[in-house]
């Protein structure tokens, strides 16, 4: 199943300590204190073994903004592949990273949010029947290129978003 397993870590995102200018830079001094997956366990084509593809993602929050950091390392950032640039575009032979929401704690529907390399965005509600594209919410993301890959910097407005009152933690997937 896409969404979280019942052995997945805890990570809190961490309130900002000042502004955070969504530019894709991760430059503002409130990233040094996020809350951080560390690194991502490979799935594909070798389940659980070391990838050069190194991935780490920072949360943070304020009173309405969920903020995400990414940093995408690339053994080869000359072989970065993006071939879309249209909001809600196929990306599938993208170099992106997807974000699976899950603000209900169900398991069964969450909020997707994807970026590729070159900062064209996608988002849509994830059911059992599939991902529908056409709800869209509020959200921005900016993407960086260096020497050694990519960083994306997203802010998502939580306020576009449903969630179940009682649920004290939403479930949190990332793919690359």
């Amino acid at each position: 199943a896409p969404l979280a397993n019942a052995s997945a870590p805890t990570v809190h995102a961490q309130a900002i300590s000042g502004p955070i200018k969504v530019d894709g830079n991760l430059n503002e001094p409130s990233w040094k204190h996020a809350g951080v997956i560390p690194d991502l366990t490979q799935q594909s084509p070798h389940p659980g073994v070391p990838t050069p593809f190194h991935t780490r993602i920072l949360l943070l929050h304020d009173g309405h903004m969920l903020y995400i950091g990414i940093i995408a390392a690339d053994p080869d950032p000359s072989q970065i592949a993006t071939h879309t640039l249209v909001r809600d575009g196929g990306q599938g032979n993208d170099d992106y990273v997807a974000f699976v929401i899950d603000t209900f704690g169900t398991k069964r529907v969450a909020y997707v949010f994807q970026v590729n390399a070159a900062g064209a965005m996608a988002d849509g509600l994830l059911s059992p029947e599939g991902i529908d594209y056409n709800w869209d919410g509020i959200w921005r993301a900016r993407v960086k290129r260096n020497a050694h890959g990519w960083t994306a910097e997203i802010g998502i407005d939580t306020r576009s978003l449903q969630f179940g009152n009682n649920v004290r933690a939403w479930g949190f997937n990332v793919m690359r």
